[in-house]
């Protein structure tokens, strides 16, 4: 690993633990707190780097919000609207 490589990662990590994201955990689904969405945990890696900036991975984010190695995802939550 070079020394720019590692002071990515660095900068990732420092930055993941202020990710702009909560739980609901009525429906156990990822919320983006800025952009005021819910997101299947599919979705959120994506988003966070899409919309803002920030790389990281699904483990991380999990971790970082307690929900161990589960929140919706899209195949669910597609599931549970359509047996409303």
């Amino acid at each position: 690993m070079d020394l720019d490589e590692e002071s990515t990662n660095l900068a990732t990590r420092e930055y993941s633990t202020a990710l702009p994201i909560t739980v609901d955990e009525r429906y156990n689904l990822i919320v983006c707190k800025e952009c005021r969405i819910g997101l299947p945990s599919d979705w959120v890696v994506a988003h966070l780097k899409e919309h803002h900036g920030v790389r990281t991975i699904i483990k991380e984010v999990l971790t970082l919000l307690g929900v161990g190695d589960y929140a919706m995802t899209l195949a669910e939550a597609e599931n549970w609207i359509q047996n409303m």
